[in-house]
Order: structure tokens, then C-alpha cells, then sequence
């Protein structure tokens, strides 16, 4: 039977007397991680232990980094809106001034939630202005990340313990049916540092070149997004 398989596209700013020889290099010899050196983000693969981790009485963030199933991520979207994003805006400067998205097939069993920008402080912040809007909040997350992502949140809500909240969280970026339902999101967000995507990944390298669809130059238009991080802390829908 085929693996399942994700179409994922990574954003990426590099000098533009360099972006020829990286789209070359990308199109011959796949991702590794540091083309137009952007970072990679250290993950766990605790996919094994899920369920486990779920049940774990006091479970806490260290739990969820083993160095056994330690690996560098990199970030890609599952929309090419939001890496265009990436490229564009969010990793651009002054020296990284060419953007390039690279399309790609990735199976998703090397495919991981990156929840930093939006879920990570949705789970950690949800009530820092009421908690009389968890109901809206937990329609919102479903609509975003699938029916899937509430049993983490749940249970992150019943909890005032931080340590406690982050690690669900990150139990939430390790389950493949929410990575799944989250790659199906149509929907725009902004999430911290001005950052919009639809979906946001980490992939785990390095990707065979049998795995690239294309290497192009984007343009990017900013759309207004259909949430926001701050409108999802106030708890409250905007016109409230």
C-alpha cells in the first residue's frame, strides 16, 4: 500500500546573486534544512508513546523531549499562501532579499504540527482574558486543527499548571490526524510576529529531490485574515 503523502511547501529568503545556485541545488539534491539558512527547530518523535504521554499522571514539557527520537525540523506550510508569507515577509532582510517556495511531497509520518505561532500560546493564553469563551475557542480550533486537537485542549484547560499546558500541546503537534485535518484549513490566520498562514509544518529531513514538485519566486499579497491570535485570547468574537 502507497504511504501517505502531504503537499507541503517551505518559504525561504536567500541573496539574490545565490537564489540561481539554490534552485539548482534544491531541484539535484532535495532539502536539507539549510538552504537560505534559515533555522532548524529540534523535535521529538514521540509518536510511539502518544498515547502513553496522553495518560501520563503529571505530565510535564520535559516529558515530551527525548534525546533518543531527537531530530531538526524544518518549516514549511501546507498552503502556498502562508509560505509565500515566510519568503516574502517573515524571512526576508536586507542580504535575504530573493524569496523562493520549493513545493514538495513528504510522507506524513515525517510530517509534525509546528505550533509555535499560533497553537502553543492558543493552549497556554486561552483565558488570560476570560475563560467565558471556550466554547467559541474550542469551535475555532476544531475549524483550524480538526475535532481531534480538543481532547489536548481539554485537557490543557482543566489545568492552570504552564508546564502542563505546553506539553499538550506538543502532544497535539505529534498526533498525524490533527496534522492531517490541519493541512485541510482554508481558512487565513495571523498568528505572533505578524506571521499568516493556513497551515504551519516542520518536516523532517533531509527530502529527496525525487520529492521536489517545483522551486519558484512567489509574490505575496497581504489578505486579511480570517482570525487572529490576539482575537482568539480576547476570548470573545470581535464584534462582541
Amino acid at each position: 500500500m502507497a504511504q501517505d503523502m502531504m503537499r507541503l511547501f517551505r518559504g525561504i529568503a536567500v541573496p539574490a546573486n545565490k537564489s540561481e545556485d539554490v534552485k539548482q541545488r534544491i531541484r539535484e539534491d532535495g532539502i536539507r534544512g539549510d538552504e537560505g539558512g534559515q533555522w532548524q527547530i529540534s523535535l521529538s518523535d514521540l509518536r510511539a508513546d502518544l498515547e502513553g504521554l496522553f495518560e501520563k499522571p503529571g505530565l510535564s514539557a520535559s516529558d515530551t523531549i527525548r534525546d533518543d527520537v531527537l531530530f531538526s525540523g524544518v518549516c514549511a506550510c501546507g498552503d502556498e499562501y502562508g509560505a509565500s508569507n515566510y519568503a516574502c515577509k517573515h524571512n526576508a532582510s536586507e542580504e535575504a532579499n530573493a524569496p523562493l517556495v520549493v513545493e514538495f511531497d513528504m510522507p506524513i509520518s515525517d510530517v509534525f504540527l509546528d505550533g509555535r505561532d499560533f497553537l502553543c500560546t492558543a493552549f497556554q493564553l486561552w483565558d488570560r482574558s476570560t475563560r467565558d469563551g471556550i466554547d467559541w475557542q474550542m469551535e475555532l480550533l476544531a475549524t483550524i486543527f480538526g475535532k481531534r486537537v480538543l481532547r489536548y485542549f481539554q485537557r490543557a484547560a482543566a489545568s492552570q499548571d504552564q508546564d502542563y499546558r505546553i506539553a499538550m500541546c506538543r502532544l497535539a503537534g505529534q498526533d498525524i490526524e490533527v496534522a492531517k485535518s490541519h493541512a485541510q484549513n482554508c481558512h487565513v490566520i495571523e498568528g505572533r510576529y505578524s506571521t499568516m498562514f493556513a497551515s504551519a509544518f516542520l518536516a523532517r529531513p533531509p527530502i529527496p529531490r525525487s520529492n521536489i514538485i517545483s522551486v519558484t519566486t512567489p509574490s505575496f499579497q497581504l489578505e486579511q485574515p480570517w482570525l487572529t491570535l490576539s482575537m482568539f485570547l480576547a476570548g470573545r468574537p470581535p464584534h462582541e
